[in-house]
């Protein structure tokens, strides 16, 4: 990006090293990935898939959901989505308490766009092989606990009609 653009030009020897670090850390990203999945009988389907969905709330209300989904992966018996991320903080993202106050909502939105599927958060870290750290961790969303989807729906129905109302702004984004 424009970020990465400036920094080769001021700094190229930096830029080399860093860009260099983050090859090997995404490929050794993808090889754990892809042997995990292939471990657990899943084949990657689709990757940076774009979905749109209806999603009825209730009181005649309908959001309409826009995402870009990293990757689909399927078994005979099962459907995963996976989320990259590189943020240090992406385990927001997977809590429950954190979507039931709608402050997370790109986890459980992504498992409605795919029939209630699971959806994996990936952390995705750079860090040179000498560390030893591991490149990848990981957190999974299989659904609410039972009776919490009914709060996670009344959530966004109020969010949406704040939205309509011109009290909320949505933020739309390429990814949710």
């Amino acid at each position: 990006g424009l970020a990465g653009k400036h920094l080769s030009r001021r700094a190229p020897v930096l830029f080399a090293s860093h860009s260099g670090m983050w090859i090997e850390c995404l490929t050794r990203f993808v090889e754990e990935d892809l042997a995990r999945l292939a471990e657990r009988g899943l084949e990657v389907v689709e990757l940076e898939t774009k979905r749109v969905c209806r999603l009825p709330l209730g009181e005649g209300i309908e959001l309409e959901v826009r995402g870009r989904l990293d990757r689909i992966a399927r078994s005979t018996d099962e459907c995963l989505v996976g989320d990259y991320k590189t943020s240090k903080e992406f385990a927001r993202g997977a809590s429950v308490t954190e979507m039931l106050r709608g402050r997370a909502l790109q986890v459980p939105l992504y498992s409605f766009m795919e029939d209630r599927a699971g959806v994996e958060l990936l952390q995705v870290r750079s860090a040179p092989r000498f560390l030893e750290q591991e490149t990848v961790r990981e957190m999974r969303f299989d659904g609410f606990p039972a009776g919490t989807e009914a709060g996670f729906t009344e959530t966004l129905r109020v969010l949406a009609q704040l939205a309509r109302a011109g009290l909320y702004l949505l933020r739309p984004s390429e990814q949710c």
